[in-house]
């Protein structure tokens, strides 16, 4: 019984051993999740725009964008000019090259964003930062809008290759007693869309070159008779350069504002290399019988002044044309009397091409005449005369537009001949025309004709 007994303890205890390491054997082993990695930040890097190889550009013209810690990876790098995109090109840590979209607006606003990357940009130009886009307008008849002013009389307009446009004018208030004039400049950087007062500035009696705007919005300006002010970028200021050069009618000076030209109506020649300090250069031998009230010019070595010269010929005193001017920066000045065109003659206006090529409008007691020069003024020949033409414009050799009274005449064989264009309900004031675009101005309109 106890060899039995034993037996079957044994046999027990072996069916416990082996349920218990099945029961072991069939639990499921705890497997513990990895612990996550956390990622190390990626650095923000700080970059920087410092400027623009252009200011402005048509649509698909390349543009390089120059600053700090851009990226050399175009993907990482998106342009927009408002919402349009642009196309980036190439790009290093200093440089990206991109090409312009064609936009709504011709100042858009310009965004760039690096991935892991905050940009400032620096720049300071006539857009606030930005960069112009001109549009390629199709050719018009002539389109009519209101001025931003009511002008009396409009002096003088300048055009820039960015297309920005400047204008003086003279605006009149009626006050207790009599009326009192004010001149300013009126400048628009968006197609004629929007206008601004550049600054105020001098009535030099109607006549004469009394402000110069540069491509970055600055210049130079006459405030009061003698007066020459710097106007900084976007106008509304002025600071005093001189005060003693004597009344201007005349003024020319380079992006930088360090080198220009000034002359003064009794034909006194004044050049700078420093913005600040000018020298006498040039006295016209006129002297106090001459007298100076407009100018055309192609840059500071290209530059006619033209005027009036007091005296008597044949036993007749009156006022005829004479113009000083150089033609080259190895040429010295030189003058140039008309006294065979009789007294009461005066020059009207003039205009220079880049191969010396220049024309002259003289208006006499009962029509205007023109001369062609070939030799940058030393030589004139009359080509037309007729109309009593009081302003005109070329936008180039042949293709030109005169002014009178409410019309508009247009030439296209260099002023042999001139059609009418276009009739306005008002007295036209003034006329320029460049980049394909004409402009002209009346008391209360803008008119523009995109060629």
């Amino acid at each position: 019984m106890k060899i039995y007994l034993k037996l079957w303890c044994s046999i027990l205890f072996c069916v416990l051993f082996i349920s218990c390491s099945s029961d072991s054997e069939s639990e499921p082993e705890v497997v513990k999740p990895p612990v996550p990695e956390v990622p190390k930040p990626v650095p923000v890097i700080e970059s920087k725009i410092t400027s623009y190889s252009s200011n402005y550009g048509k649509p698909n013209d390349e543009i390089t964008i120059t600053g700090e810690n851009f990226s050399d990876k175009p993907e990482n790098i998106t342009l927009y000019f408002d919402n349009v995109p642009a196309k980036i090109v190439s790009a290093t840590p200093t440089e990206i090259k991109f090409k312009l979209p064609a936009t709504d607006n011709v100042i858009p606003q310009l965004k760039l964003s690096i991935v892991n990357t905050t940009i400032t940009n620096t720049v300071k130009n006539a857009y606030k930062g930005n960069i112009a886009i001109l549009k390629t307008n199709p050719a018009s008849s002539w389109l009519v809008s209101n001025s931003p002013t009511t002008n009396s009389d409009v002096m003088e307009i300048q055009i820039l290759d960015n297309g920005a446009i400047y204008y003086n004018f003279e605006t009149s208030t009626q006050i207790t007693g009599g009326t009192i004039s004010y001149n300013y400049v009126n400048r628009s950087l968006d197609d004629g869309k929007t206008w601004e007062t550049w600054t105020e500035t001098a009535n030099i009696y109607s006549s004469g070159n009394v402000f110069f705007a540069t491509i970055n919005d600055e210049g130079w300006s006459v405030y009061g008779s003698n007066r020459l002010n710097k106007i900084p970028v976007g106008g509304n200021d002025r600071s005093l350069i001189t005060n003693n050069l004597g009344e201007f009618v005349h003024m020319y000076t380079n992006e930088s504002l360090n080198s220009g030209v000034v002359i003064n109506r009794r034909g006194k020649v004044y050049t700078t290399s420093d913005g600040n300090t000018f020298s006498d250069v040039f006295t016209a031998s006129a002297g106090g019988n001459g007298w100076f009230y407009g100018s055309a010019y192609l840059d500071s070595d290209h530059i006619w002044c033209y005027g009036n010269i007091a005296g008597t010929v044949d036993k007749v005193y009156g006022y005829r044309p004479y113009i000083i001017y150089k033609k080259g920066g190895s040429e010295a000045w030189k003058e140039k009397s008309f006294l065979d065109m009789g007294k009461d003659v005066a020059i009207m206006d003039m205009q220079f091409f880049e191969d010396n090529s220049g024309l002259l409008l003289m208006q006499t007691p009962t029509n205007s005449k023109i001369f062609k020069s070939n030799d940058g003024g030393d030589n004139w020949n009359e080509i037309y005369k007729g109309e009593s033409f009081t302003k005109m414009t070329f936008i180039d050799v042949n293709n030109g537009w005169a002014i009178t009274g409410k019309n508009i005449y247009k030439t296209t064989d260099g002023g042999l001949s001139w059609n009418l264009d276009f009739t306005h309900e008002e007295d036209v004031l003034g006329i320029a025309a460049k980049n394909k675009i004409i402009w002209a101005f009346s008391k209360t309109k803008i008119i523009k004709r995109y060629l």
